[in-house]
């Protein structure tokens, strides 16, 4: 699809720019055919034609280590948007009556950018499902929804993993097969450990992203501290946390 010209266009994301420059009358968005991979990939473009053209040393930077690892995202991230599409028709929603919807338009060109900027699938699932659930209206603010997507962006998998343990963690520990233990009394941090094995003897790993998830309002309380086994089970998600994780969760 992104091939050099005689021109040596060093880059997807350079020959994106090129033609776009060339030809500034060429319409921008979703082709007449309106299949789903076709769809996805408009999509995907109109993102990436923000990438910046660069020139010398950092050109060929990104001509040999960055060019390939985005080709890679950039075909990954259109599977992600083809299911979005897919999410919406099983919702029966007509695609093409979502053309002049500006704030959904935002929200697919704030995630595709996300989504060319990590590896994580949890967190390429949960762009998916933002751009489904803004789609279906499941958050009717468009300045949250913004938030929202920004918050996956900045969060690695591990907050979202953490945040959704502690919205309910017995339904966590069930969902997941693990056997809920017995406790007297303790800290959360030890049913985060129990919950997610691989947090175990991890404190400075999980205590910073439970500070950064607090510190935007998504948790109500911190992990340190000794709490009932009653405490130690309870929901500590903030409604705003609880918007969050619906928001990106798939859609009902």
């Amino acid at each position: 699809m992104w091939h050099k010209t005689a021109r040596e266009v060093r880059s997807p994301a350079e020959a994106i720019l090129q033609n776009r420059v060339v030809d500034k009358k060429k319409p921008i968005g979703p082709p007449p055919s309106t299949s789903k991979g076709e769809i996805a990939e408009s999509l995907a473009r109109a993102a990436l034609s923000a990438v910046p053209v660069v020139g010398g040393p950092a050109a060929e930077l990104l001509s040999l280590v960055v060019d390939p690892a985005l080709h890679r995202r950039y075909h990954h991230w259109l599977e992600y948007l083809a299911a979005a599409v897919d999410d919406l028709h099983e919702h029966r929603v007509d695609v093409r009556t979502l053309e002049g919807n500006e704030p959904l338009i935002t929200i697919v060109l704030n995630a595709t950018a996300a989504a060319a900027r990590t590896h994580e699938e949890e967190k390429l699932e949960a762009l998916r499902n933002a751009i489904t659930n803004a789609a279906l209206g499941l958050e009717p603010d468009e300045h949250m929804q913004i938030m929202f997507v920004k918050f996956v962006d900045e969060f690695t998998a591990l907050h979202l993993r953490i945040l959704a343990v502690f919205r309910d963690p017995a339904a966590w520990f069930e969902s997941h097969g693990i056997q809920r233990p017995s406790y007297y009394m303790g800290g959360r941090g030890q049913v985060l450990e129990d919950g997610v094995p691989e947090l175990r003897n991890r404190k400075d790993i999980y205590m910073q992203a439970a500070s950064e998830l607090g510190a935007r309002g998504l948790l109500a309380a911190a992990l340190s501290g000794m709490v009932s086994e009653q405490g130690m089970w309870q929901s500590i998600t903030t409604p705003l946390g609880n918007r969050f994780l619906e928001f990106i969760g798939k859609p009902k």
